[in-house]
């Protein structure tokens, strides 16, 4: 249930210094807008949905760099990547329901759907 706080201090610059650096070399800015664009987005999505129910502060600091990687591909690769995380975390959810392991008042991780849906949508 917690998301490393180091590990995604470190993924953020990690996954955002290529970019920056990418761009100044091939000057696409707009790559770079576009990345930092996905991961305001995404954060302040996560931000709002955390500020409404119990999901933690980690995986708003998760969807930050994941919102990066989204962004980067542009809006075609942005929402089809919250979609992912967004089903794969209902799926996630149901099966830990079903083998009733976790009841409903239990939280969820969402950490892992996160994780998944931005590599779906990133390989796809």
């Amino acid at each position: 249930y917690r998301v490393p706080t180091g590990t995604v201090r470190a993924l953020t610059p990690a996954l955002a210094v290529p970019l920056l650096g990418w761009a100044a070399t091939t000057g696409g800015w707009g790559l770079l807008l576009h990345a930092l664009a996905g991961g305001a987005i995404y954060g302040a999505g996560f931000l709002v949905v955390s500020l409404l129910t119990p999901m933690g502060l980690g995986d708003v600091r998760l969807s930050v760099p994941s919102g990066l990687l989204l962004g980067a591909g542009g809006v075609a690769r942005l929402w089809p990547g919250v979609l992912a995380t967004v089903l794969l975390a209902g799926v996630i959810a149901l099966g830990l329901l079903a083998s009733r392991r976790y009841s409903r008042r239990d939280p969820m991780p969402y950490a892992p759907a996160i994780v998944a849906g931005t590599l779906a949508a990133v390989c796809l």
